[in-house]
């Protein structure tokens, strides 16, 4: 990239103090981002507070919260607390756009642009708020500016109120005037005036801006209400709209005065007031720009204001605005349009030509050069291994498979599986942890075609995933254990959902049980607010009911297809590689998920697992040490504040209880010690974490919701129960809609509660006169239910363990 030119698909950070309708640069800053997407960059905007109205942009937004305070020099410092966080967003250039995040500039090795919007003038306002602001001023200029890459500024106003040397450096850059403009027939127009009580006779102006008349003084809010109140007593038909940000009090006052208050209308509202207006008033006696009133000249209303600040740039005086220099010269410029249509007219029509000129076409396009400018500063790297996308070419997978003292037939037919695979671009790296049985070893020396890499020492899942990771040299990475056989078509259908969901990093095949592919294990992860996680969908027979393509929390690293760019320290970052192993996967998923990644499914795509071949030997009490220890680590690095401590305090107690009465005992006192320590090991890591996330817990738990776990995970078997087969049906009824699979759900509602809940044979052929011929995945699981403890068999009365045998898949 050379400098000057645009770089190509920047990532660029744009960061401003709010994201709220009502406010100008809000308003600009996200026409800016939309526009630098539309031209193929990847932007995110950064903010402490965000309402409705940016919430379905094409960019991405980031909350960044910094708690607003009357003492401006603390929230300067909670503003470049964030400096590291916008460092670790691998981004290639960032603009900054407000205080307080100005501060964070010398703290930056991201090349910045910063962009001045001005220190609006104190007239009239209490001494604190003036030395508040004179701190702004000051480090605006002498601290934080000067250590900018790039300088912007909105006017030739402001870059003349800069020191000399910093007005060397700055660039102009008006903002566009179009992004409210569209048509508006003229009876919609009548409408909307008559909808807010004007009268068909009344010359109605508008004004748009802060109605906190005492707030911001300089605005001039109070004199302009003086103003229409004496015009209406001269008997003129005068009208006044004033839209903007404001309370109460404000629409009061405005209405004292004769006029009328909206506050903070919608954008769908502001062409309507546009064209409903016959001219545009404003008394302010200080604009770093003047947005509304070139947004008013666009929809061919004249204007009256002061010449003051940036409005002799954006208005041409007699022309499109009467801009003038007293309270007297301004009422009477507003009695002259009011009494001259004509001249309204004229004016206006000129206007809409002048302000056509400022468009954000134009103005995107300068910013866009100023950012590869900054960009190209610090030249940008692409991580270790990856090719620039080829056209036509399908994207490479590197298949990671972890080993630690393998099963032969196992680790085998995993190897002859990906070997198989119909997708035609794969690369298979075999990572060992150290085993001493050489199994490893020797299958990948009798197949070729395969990298191996001894790690020579048991380092765990996270690091030897890790370790995977960065040997992988593929655009994806698809995780698999040692234990699961991919179907043919399973790369290829994970490549292909990767392409229907381009922003989502992770996708999660359907995993079942290898010794009974009817079984489910996984498809996906989810969590509860206690810190909870389980696979979806595990010990539930497949009849269909997760053959939806649907958003999950995350992946079970069995058989994860990822992005391997999400492991950058910019996205998500490696796996913790203190959690050794189990729940890895969980902290690195609802991590991502928490920082707005996304996850989906992908059903049709098949994966067959050996549940916990490698350590099910083991006795559970070490399992179980390693799963609720990392739960504690999990929930403490990632959940909110109030949560965690409320999920502490309960596990806590329930560990107590198990070191007190049993079970697991001493398993219990070691999570208790090291769960409470890693508060003060992952202290940084959970700062770190909460600046980063732009979703709540609840988006997290949103996407498990109903799901249960039907397996028993110390006899390693599903759980053939009721819960089951109930969860079962109404999920797939949820799925498919079938009216004979609601009726079911129905019947078994109320069938559950009488004596047949004991005689799941009766069920069943009750089921069958209902909802039709059952599959047969559904007719093997009532054999099982049937002999569970406390079942009847309706023949004899015998305990079901007499019935039929089961088939030799499940035994």
């Amino acid at each position: 990239m050379t400098a000057g030119s645009p770089g190509p698909g920047m990532n660029i950070g744009l960061v401003t103090e709010r994201m709220l309708t009502g406010f100008g640069v809000d308003l600009c800053v996200d026409q800016l981002a939309a526009g630098l997407v539309r031209r193929g960059h990847r932007v995110t905007v950064y903010c402490s507070v965000a309402d409705h109205t940016y919430q379905d942009r094409p960019y991405r937004l980031r909350i960044t919260p910094v708690r607003a305070t009357k003492l401006f020099p603390l929230m300067d410092r909670r503003g470049r607390s964030w400096a590291r966080l916008f460092d670790h967003e691998g981004l290639d250039v960032l603009e900054i756009h407000s205080f307080p995040f100005f501060s964070a500039i010398p703290r930056l090795s991201t090349p910045v642009v910063a962009v001045d919007h001005g220190v609006s003038s104190t007239a009239g306002m209490p001494l604190w708020l003036r030395t508040d602001f004179a701190y702004v001023r000051w480090t605006l200029y002498h601290r934080y500016l000067p250590r900018a890459t790039r300088l912007v500024t909105i006017s030739e106003f402001l870059r003349h109120r800069m020191p000399g040397r910093l007005a060397e450096r700055a660039a102009v850059v008006p903002w566009g005037s179009e992004h409210y403009w569209r048509p508006v027939e003229p009876d919609q127009a009548l409408a909307y005036r008559r909808s807010r009580g004007i009268t068909d006779d009344q010359v109605l102006a508008l004004y748009v801006g802060r109605l906190n008349h005492k707030g911001q003084p300089y605005k001039g809010v109070a004199e302009l209400l003086q103003h229409h109140r004496a015009l209406r007593e001269e008997g003129l038909p005068v009208g006044l709209l004033c839209i903007g940000y404001g309370s109460q009090e404000d629409i009061r006052a405005v209405a004292a005065a004769g006029g009328i208050a909206v506050l903070s209308a919608p954008a769908a509202e502001m062409a309507l007031a546009y064209c409903a207006a016959d001219l545009f008033v404003t008394c302010s006696r200080w604009e770093g720009f003047g947005l509304p009133l070139l947004e008013a000249q666009r929809f061919g209303r004249p204007a009256v204001a002061y010449a003051a600040g940036a409005h002799p740039e954006i208005a041409v005086a007699g022309e499109t605005a009467l801009l003038v220099g007293s309270p007297e010269q301004f009422r009477e410029a507003w009695r002259s349009l009011v009494t001259d249509p004509e001249r309204r007219r004229a004016m206006g029509a000129a206007a809409a030509r002048h302000a056509a000129s400022y468009t954000w076409e134009r103005a995107v396009e300068a910013h866009e050069r100023i950012l590869a400018e900054a960009a190209a500063t610090r030249p940008r790297s692409r991580p270790a291994g990856t090719r620039p996308p080829q056209e036509g070419i399908p994207p490479l997978v590197s298949v990671v498979v972890l080993t630690y003292e393998p099963e032969p037939e196992h680790l085998a037919a995993c190897l002859d599986s990906i070997r198989s695979s119909d997708y035609p671009r794969v690369e298979l790296l075999v990572l060992d942890n150290g085993s001493s049985n050489g199994v490893a070893e020797r299958l990948v020396a009798e197949r070729s075609g395969i990298r191996f890499i001894q790690i020579g020492y048991n380092s765990g899942f996270s690091a030897g995933i890790n370790r995977g990771v960065r040997e992988a040299t593929g655009d994806f990475v698809f995780l698999l254990n040692p234990d699961a056989r991919v179907e043919p078509r399973t790369i290829g259908l994970l490549v292909d959902a990767a392409r229907r969901h381009p922003t989502a990093i992770g996708f999660a095949p359907k995993m079942v049980f290898a010794h009974d592919p009817e079984l489910i294990d996984a498809i996906g992860t989810a969590i509860d607010p206690l810190g909870a996680a389980f696979n979806r969908g595990i010990g539930q027979v497949d009849v269909g009911q997760y053959d939806l393509e649907e958003p999950v929390m995350g992946c079970c690293f069995g058989a994860a297809f990822l992005r391997r760019e999400a492991f950058d320290p910019s996205r998500v970052g490696p796996l913790d590689e203190a959690y050794f192993m189990y729940y890895e996967d969980v902290d690195w998923c609802l991590r991502a998920t928490l920082q707005g990644e996304d996850f989906w499914s992908v059903p049709r795509a098949r994966v067959h697992h050996v549940h916990s071949a490698t350590t099910r030997s083991q006795a559970y009490g070490f399992k179980y040490r390693l799963i609720q220890r990392n739960l504690f680590h999990t929930v403490f690095k990632n959940f909110e504040k109030r949560r965690t401590i409320k999920v502490f305090a309960l596990r806590s107690r329930w560990h107590l209880v198990n070191v007190l009465r049993g079970p697991y005992r001493r398993e219990s006192l070691r999570v208790l010690w090291e769960g409470w320590t890693g508060v003060v090991r992952y202290w940084g890591t959970r700062t770190l974490q909460q600046k980063r996330r732009t979703r709540a817990d609840i988006d997290a738990f949103k996407l498990g919701y109903g799901e249960l776990s039907f397996f028993d995970p110390v006899a390693y078997r599903p759980t053939y129960t009721w819960d089951t087969l109930t969860a079962m049906l109404k999920r797939l009824y949820a799925v498919t809609g079938e009216a004979r699979w609601g009726r079911a759900v129905d019947y078994l509602d109320v069938a559950l509660g009488t004596p047949l809940r004991f005689r799941p044979r009766e069920v069943r052929q009750r089921l069958v006169e209902i909802a039709g011929p059952l599959p047969e995945p559904l007719q093997r699981f009532f054999t099982m239910l049937e002999r569970q403890p406390g079942m009847l068999v309706p023949a004899d009365g015998a305990v079901a363990g007499r019935a039929e045998a089961a088939p030799a898949a499940i035994r």
